[in-house]
């Protein structure tokens, strides 16, 4: 096995984020098994229970991420491509770290549950679990890891209960709280159209360029191009899924907006 297969293994094996994933197991398992004896969640209990127990670690993952890019913001004034490419952040490693542990948890979640397993999702899932690993293996773009496995899941929080709400899943949440249904579609679009689409592609933009600059200047010894590429890709593939749920959301404000249901 070589060092940097090694490296990433140990990432992924990291202890912390093994008893953070094995407890999300454990709550799950259990609200499961609570949902299937009968109530509002007998309809899909795994789908339930997914949404139930990934808004908290969402919500720490959000909060590591906010504060780790609001500290990031503010000293990368005097940084150097080289910088912000190599250098250690903590914030950035601590949302990634707390990302991989939700990750190990929900990746298998949505395999295992037919009604979260598409092709797209399982995709999505796998390239973000793939690229927090490398930057934390490689000790690579760690700058820009709190914005990108944190800040970006701000529209999670409302989307995990949108889908609990839609007709398809739990009808009677629905019927039952029709103004609280619509708040949290109006929180998620917005949250997703600022943060996802109007955001993310300016950060993107400076990511690119450090790479970009990696590739014409970096060191023989630093990281090869081929992972460099690799990075280039798997962000692009994200972006334009960012894009394209954009604007599904906004045919859907359009429809809204047009009193088409």
């Amino acid at each position: 096995m070589s060092m940097t297969a090694a490296r990433f293994i140990a990432v992924l094996l990291h202890p912390p984020s093994l008893a953070l994933a094995a407890v999300a197991y454990c709550v799950q398992a259990a609200l499961v098994r609570r949902f299937a004896r009968g109530g509002l969640f007998q309809r899909d209990p795994a789908l339930a229970a997914q949404k139930l127990v990934c808004f908290p670690l969402m919500v720490l993952v959000v909060v590591a991420g906010c504060k780790g890019w609001v500290s990031a913001q503010g000293s990368s004034s005097g940084l150097s491509h080289a910088d912000r490419l190599h250098g250690f952040d903590q914030g950035g490693c601590l949302t990634a770290q707390l990302g991989i542990a939700v990750g190990l948890w929900d990746f298998p979640t949505y395999i295992t549950t037919p009604s979260l397993r598409t092709p797209v999702m399982l995709a999505h899932h796998a390239t973000t679990l793939a690229l927090q690993v490398l930057m934390i293996g490689c000790s690579f773009l760690q700058h820009y890891g709190s914005f990108f496995f944190g800040v970006t899941e701000l529209s999670t929080l409302p989307l995990l209960f949108v889908d609990l709400f839609r007709p398809e899943h739990f009808p009677a949440l629905a019927d039952r709280y029709p103004s609280l249904t619509l708040v949290l579609r109006g929180s998620f679009a917005l949250l997703f159209l600022s943060v996802r689409v109007c955001y993310w592609p300016v950060v993107l933009m400076r990511v690119w360029a450090d790479l970009l600059w990696e590739l014409n200047h970096g060191a023989p010894t630093s990281i090869s191009p081929s992972l460099i590429w690799a990075i280039l890709a798997g962000s692009t593939f994200l972006t334009a899924l960012q894009f394209f749920w954009g604007y599904k959301i906004l045919q859907q404000i359009a429809k809204m907006v047009s009193g088409k249901h």
